[in-house]
């Protein structure tokens, strides 16, 4: 029985989706914080 992120997982992969493997995903959004920013340089 597949849990609900492994069934997500294979919505988004061609790959074998189980617990313990690796995997490639495709992803529809990315995010990222930038923390190299002049409020960190002082």
């Amino acid at each position: 029985m597949s849990t609900i992120i492994e069934k997500i997982f294979a919505a988004h992969s061609t790959d074998r989706v189980a617990a313990g493997e690796t995997i490639w995903l495709d992803i529809d959004v990315r995010t990222a914080r930038d923390f190299g920013g002049p409020n960190v340089v002082k």
